[in-house]
């Protein structure tokens, strides 16, 4: 039968550095607008690419001021290298952006919602301005000084994860107050309709599948991580043999030390092509293991906030925790390995090549770990809110 349904508008600012993050705004509206908790409200993406027309004004952000007309409930602003080109009202288009909507909410905190995010990324040389990055570096204290709840990310998948988190949990506490909103009347800004919604859910999972799988998900990632723990073990073991093997040839003949010096340099570096060549392929294999896993606790979250007493999803923190603990303890190895490894002097090219390589492994996997910790972070934050 026919069910009344809220459109949110959620607009995006940013300057045009972060295309990608655009793009996985929107896809993550549209994943959430599939999803069965929450069919009552639907996310509409507005932006100055497919909600404006060329037309004049004071300014080109002008002309989309007065045509978007702050007319949205959710403000997404993302930053990363540029903080946009200035206009003839503030230092740039996203920065006036954030003040329009920041304005609403101090009129109405009711009336909108803001999420901010900051790309912690290397920004390559040839795109450095160090004076956006200051734009952007006061701007960032400014808003946390005026109370802002910041987040913060690496990588576009990063950004995925928390983003999803932090739009369903805000799609979840609108769902709870729908109801009561529409007995009243409906957020000035949102499009009410009524449309015929299919009631199809063959392809969804109840919440103990959801919590089975995410378990379950739990259960295949710890053993991934132990390999790859175990093999930067086997690594330092390794290493640590070598080293002991240059000591014992100290009062050696020149000519038998600088041979045999070759030979455990050429060790060395058959040493870390062993560990590159090993861990390399379970990288992704642990990338799948967490995002299904993670991808299973958020859905599970969402209906039991909707449905079941808080207290009861305190009970999933202990495996949360305990893999946050692992990745911890994964991610400090990891760093301790890398700049031991980096430390290594480039005896030989073999040994240069399979040093670098593995150094970008290390570094690669600090950063996923530390992408994964801070989702979990997001996910323990949510359950306990």
């Amino acid at each position: 039968m026919p069910r009344t349904t809220i459109t949110y508008r959620v607009f995006i600012a940013s300057p045009g550095d972060v295309q990608e993050e655009r793009a996985i705004i929107k896809s993550v509206a549209d994943e959430l607008n599939t999803l069965n908790s929450v069919k009552n409200i639907t996310l509409e993406i507005i932006g100055w690419e497919t909600s404006t027309y060329p037309s004049f004004g004071e300014d080109a952000q002008d002309v989309i001021n007065s045509q978007i007309n702050d007319d949205y409930d959710i403000f997404i602003g993302v930053f990363w290298s540029r903080f946009g080109t200035k206009t003839k009202r503030d230092k740039s288009g996203t920065k006036e952006e954030f003040e329009r909507a920041y304005k609403r909410y101090l009129e109405d905190s009711n009336s909108i919602n803001i999420l901010f995010y900051f790309k912690n990324a290397p920004i390559p040389p040839l795109d450095l301005d160090v004076d956006q990055i200051r734009d952007i570096q006061e701007f960032y204290n400014d808003i946390k000084n005026r109370g802002a709840l910041i987040s913060t990310f690496k990588q576009g998948n990063e950004f995925e994860k928390i983003l999803r988190l932090h739009l369903s949990q805000l799609l979840n506490k609108i769902t709870n107050d729908v109801k009561d909103e529409l007995k009243i009347k409906p957020k000035e800004n949102s499009i009410i309709q009524l449309e015929s919604i299919s009631e199809d859910t063959d392809d969804e999972l109840g919440y103990w599948e959801y919590m089975d799988k995410a378990v379950a998900g739990i259960n295949e990632i710890t053993p991934t991580l132990n390999k790859i723990t175990k093999q930067t073990l086997d690594l330092g073991a390794r290493l640590r043999k070598r080293t002991s093997s240059l000591d014992l040839l100290k009062n050696k003949p020149k000519d038998f030390v600088d041979k045999e010096a070759r030979k455990i340099t050429d060790a060395s570096a058959n040493d870390l092509d062993i560990f590159n060549k090993n861990v390399t392929p379970l990288i992704p294999i642990l990338s799948d293991l967490f995002n299904n896993s993670m991808g299973f606790f958020n859905k599970a979250i969402l209906i039991h906030k909707k449905y079941f007493s808080e207290e009861g999803l305190q009970s999933s923190l202990t495996s949360l925790m305990g893999l946050r603990n692992g990745l911890l303890a994964s991610q400090e190895g990891s760093v301790f390995m890398k700049d031991s490894i980096k430390a290594l002097p480039p005896l030989t090219s073999k040994l240069l090549k399979s040093r670098n390589q593995t150094v970008k492994i290390l570094i690669g996997l600090t950063d996923e770990f530390l992408s994964y910790i801070n989702i979990i972070d997001n996910i323990i934050k949510i359950i306990q809110s």
